[in-house]
């Protein structure tokens, strides 16, 4: 995170309850890190409904292009490891119910970016059906639509 407080804390959190954390930079530790969690059969978290400028795809999402993660189709298709969407929602007693969506089948195209964009498009539009389903639990503090295809 920017805010170095909040860092702290997250990752504070994140160690008390034996949470790993990868960051996304430098890039290629952060694919290296993450091909070894996942060869060591380690769950690995990929929030991918953040503006991933020039280096993901764009997909449709709320009716706009956003730059999206390709990572979590990249990583699968590389380690055969399985994509399981899921949702945290907060119930009105202040619980939380976690939600696990059924195994995504990553559709194959013609050719590779294409199956990445239809894969990662499919992700894209599950997400957004949660955000339609539930708007006050999507926490955003970011411009989504920031970064603009060409």
């Amino acid at each position: 995170m920017r805010d170095a407080r909040a860092e702290k804390i997250f990752m504070a959190k994140r160690s008390r309850f034996g949470i790993k954390t990868i960051y996304s930079q430098p890039r290629k530790v952060c694919i290296e890190n993450s091909l070894r969690a996942l060869r060591n059969n380690e769950l690995l978290f990929v929030p991918i409904d953040q503006n991933f400028g020039t280096g993901g795809v764009f997909v449709d999402f709320f009716g706009r292009k956003a730059a999206t993660a390709i990572g979590p189709v990249v990583l699968a298709q590389r380690t055969k490891a399985t994509i399981v969407p899921c949702f945290i929602i907060r119930q009105r007693d202040d619980t939380h119910k976690i939600i696990i969506e059924p195994p995504l089948n990553l559709e194959e195209a013609s050719g590779q970016n294409e199956t990445v964009t239809i894969n990662i498009q499919k992700l894209t539009n599950i997400i957004e059906s949660y955000i339609r389903r539930y708007p006050a639990q999507w926490g955003w503090i970011h411009r989504r639509w920031k970064s603009r295809p060409i």
